[in-house]
Parts: structure tokens; C-alpha cells; sequence
């Protein structure tokens, strides 16, 4: 199945789903293919398996994500969501932010939400929007509630935010 990428421009946001078994050349492309966009919302879902992905081209990916932000401009940061209902992903997706950022590289943002809510709710984008990016990965919508605290998160550095 693979990533695919669906734009939100009136919320200012991409949506990237992550399905099925995820190989390096879907890696690849999807890089490939990124556009600097104000925030990213990254959903696996439940049958997202990275395991795909060979480890000995991990370098490559970086090295690709590495010009696509030195075209972006080092002074945008960009704020990233990563939102995981896949088992499966777990450990892979923990060990690429890792990877990622070892250098101090990684020009995102990003935390990783239990909930496509918390997720919104840290980029704070609205009801409308929660709504729209439930129903493109096929959650019920429900508006999230103001005041509420969000889910577990979890900074890019493996904090509890």
C-alpha cells in the first residue's frame, strides 16, 4: 500500500498516511516528492508495517530529507506530528527519529500523539480541520474538546511533553 500524501491547504496542513508494508522505494518517492507545507500530520495506520524498509539505505533517506529542508530554508522550522496506530511501526519509527536527529539535525518540530485529537490539538489546528483529517483516514469526527488535555505526547528527543 505504501504513503500517500493529501493536502489540506485551507488548514494549512499535509496529511501523510503510512499503510500496509512501507519498502524503501515508497521511502524513497515520498521523499522525494515532500513539500514544505506549515505543518505535517504523519498517520500510521494499524496495518503500517515499516519493516520494508532496509536499514542499509537508511543514509540515503537522511541524506535526501537533509536537501529537501536546505531547499525549504534552515530558518522555517517546520512542525510535525506523528500519530502511530500501528504496533507493528513502533519500534521502527523510534529508531528513524532517532536516527534522524542524532546530529542535531532534524529542522522539525515534531512529537509523537497517541490520537489523531492530541495530535490537532498540538498543532493547533481547528475542529473543522480534526474533522476533515478523520475522515480522510477514516476516524469518526469529533471536534476536540478546548481545555481538555491532550493524550500522551512525546517530544522528538523521547520527552514526555
Amino acid at each position: 500500500m505504501g504513503i500517500r500524501v493529501r493536502r489540506f491547504p485551507e488548514h494549512h496542513v499535509d496529511l501523510h498516511v503510512f499503510s500496509g508494508v512501507v519498502t524503501t522505494e515508497d521511502a524513497r518517492r515520498h521523499i522525494e516528492r515532500l513539500d514544505a507545507n506549515d505543518r505535517w500530520l504523519c498517520y500510521f495506520d494499524p496495518t503500517a508495517d515499516l519493516s520494508g524498509v532496509d536499514l542499509a539505505h537508511l543514509p540515503e533517506l537522511r541524506r535526501l530529507m537533509a536537501v529537501k529542508e536546505q531547499r525549504r530554508g534552515a530558518d522555517r522550522i517546520l512542525p510535525t506530528v506523528i500519530v502511530n496506530a500501528s504496533e507493528s511501526a513502533d519500534h521502527d519509527l523510534r529508531f528513524w527519529r532517532s536516527y534522524a536527529s542524532a546530529e542535531g539535525e532534524n529542522p522539525h518540530d515534531t512529537i509523537m500523539c497517541s490520537s489523531l485529537e492530541a495530535a490537532c490539538d498540538w498543532l493547533g489546528l481547528p475542529p473543522a480541520a480534526h474533522d476533515a483529517l478523520a475522515a480522510e483516514i477514516g476516524e469518526p469526527a469529533h471536534a476536540p474538546r478546548p481545555g481538555r488535555p491532550s493524550d500522551r505526547t512525546e517530544s522528538l528527543a523521547g520527552h514526555r511533553a
